[in-house]
């Protein structure tokens, strides 16, 4: 080693980008509000998941602030929550079986 690479970062791999994945048993044609969590959105329906969740009842109370981003016209909700377990909830609230 010749020493010409001091003082040089270390190569770092290149970004992957991760595809969005719609669970087609949570991604509802008729659904009026799309959450993200992670690289998975999901089409859901907003009174439902308000009357099931007073967590996201409180969310979905609040106004849509303008400029926020939508998908197929509907207002997204960013969660900070792992997707999986995202969609293991909403299974639950749709499919409760």
């Amino acid at each position: 080693m010749d020493g010409s690479d001091q003082g040089r970062p270390p190569p770092t791999p290149k970004s992957r980008s991760i595809p969005i994945q719609r669970p087609p048993g949570l991604w509802f044609d008729d659904g009026n509000h799309v959450i993200q969590a992670g690289n998975y959105q999901f089409r859901i329906h907003r009174g439902i998941l308000s009357v099931r969740s007073p967590v996201l009842s409180g969310v979905f109370s609040e106004p849509v602030p303008e400029g926020t981003q939508s998908i197929e016209g509907c207002p997204v909700t960013h969660l900070q929550d792992d997707g999986e377990e995202v969609m293991h909830f909403l299974m639950a609230i749709y499919d409760p079986a």
